[in-house]
């Protein structure tokens, strides 16, 4: 699905890169970067069916629609490396969330929220509850860090968008 995506993009970007204006270019190949991004992190929480288990190679899924994404978004390479790559570390921590030890849960949540000051807890807990061992007591941990966990606030980050 991913390839399908940015085959899409590339067709979309072929045919309005001669009329747009450069900096207008930059502007919309960030823009479908963070639509791909937050739709892909909303759609792991909103799909009810999803079950991660642990032991199966979800891990390597997740790094071929990011590897898939990057091919895409590396021809910008001004964009890629200053903006673009540095927002879908969140895929990264997103797969941190599912694979971990349950007794990690917290400490990865505490990461991310740091480097994420806007993280939605609602999106964390619908998160957590795609892994096949979720249990009460993994989100009410998460939610005691958050109460007690101080970060600085910034611009809007990408989570800001996911929920």
């Amino acid at each position: 699905a991913m390839q399908r995506i940015t085959t899409t993009f590339d067709d979309y970007i072929g045919d309005y890169s001669s009329v747009l204006h450069p900096s207008l270019l930059d502007i919309m190949i960030e823009e479908l970067s963070d639509a791909l991004l937050v739709n892909y992190l909303t759609c792991i929480k909103s799909n009810k069916g999803v079950k991660f288990r642990r032991g199966e190679p979800f891990p390597a899924k997740f790094r071929d629609d990011v590897l898939a994404a990057f091919a895409f978004f590396e021809k910008f390479p001004d964009n890629f490396n200053e903006t673009i790559k540095p927002k879908w570390n969140a895929v990264n921590f997103t797969v941190q969330l599912l694979e971990a030890d349950k007794m990690q849960v917290v400490g990865v949540f505490a990461d991310f929220k740091r480097d994420y000051w806007d993280l939605q807890l609602g999106w964390v807990e619908g998160v957590l509850k795609t892994r096949d061992d979720w249990d009460r007591s993994m989100i009410t941990a998460v939610k005691q860090a958050a109460a007690s966990t101080y970060v600085e606030r910034g611009a809007d980050t990408v989570m800001s968008k996911v929920k």
